[in-house]
Formats: structure tokens, C-alpha cells, sequence
């Protein structure tokens, strides 16, 4: 089974410190599956590991596959946050 994060804040905080790098590039693939739930937690959006790794694996969350682990940009992150976005429809059917 997958890594699961024990101490959500101190992925937060390890998140936090990673965008406040000099370097930082919200385009460059940072984050591993720890890291997402983490980023999204810090912006008030609740998500499961296992949330992220069917997202990516139904193509619905862009993902880099780097030395044969899976990591995801910031701006791929939000993107998918924006685009789980749904309108209802008349019927009462979303």
C-alpha cells in the first residue's frame, strides 16, 4: 500500500517551505502524492492519496513520471482542482 502522511502539518509545512524556495517554479514537478494532498489541504481542499493517484491514472491530473516515480506541478495541481468543477442540470441530475 501507498506511503500515507501521518503528520498532515508538517506536510504542509514542508509544502509551504518548497513554494517559498527562490527557485520556485509553480510549472516544474515538485510534489510527490504526499505533497499534493498537502498542497491542496493548504488551500482548504480536502483530497486523499488515493484521490490523486486515480485522478492521474484516469488522465483527469496532468503527472511527470521522473526516475520512475510520479510528481506534479502546482499549476497542474490547481488545474485540476478547477476542472472537477460541475454545473447542475435541470432534473435535479449533476
Amino acid at each position: 500500500m501507498g506511503r500515507t502522511v501521518h503528520n498532515l502539518t508538517s506536510e504542509v509545512e514542508r509544502v509551504m517551505e518548497i513554494r517559498n524556495a527562490p527557485a520556485y517554479d509553480p510549472d516544474l514537478p515538485t510534489f510527490d502524492r504526499p505533497g499534493v494532498v498537502a498542497l491542496c489541504t493548504a488551500r482548504g481542499v480536502t483530497v486523499t492519496e488515493r484521490a490523486v493517484k486515480f485522478a492521474s491514472i484516469d488522465g483527469d491530473l496532468a503527472s511527470h513520471k521522473i526516475a520512475g516515480r510520479l510528481r506534479w506541478s502546482e499549476n497542474d495541481v490547481l488545474a485540476w482542482l478547477r476542472g472537477t468543477r460541475r454545473v447542475g442540470t435541470k432534473g435535479g441530475a449533476a
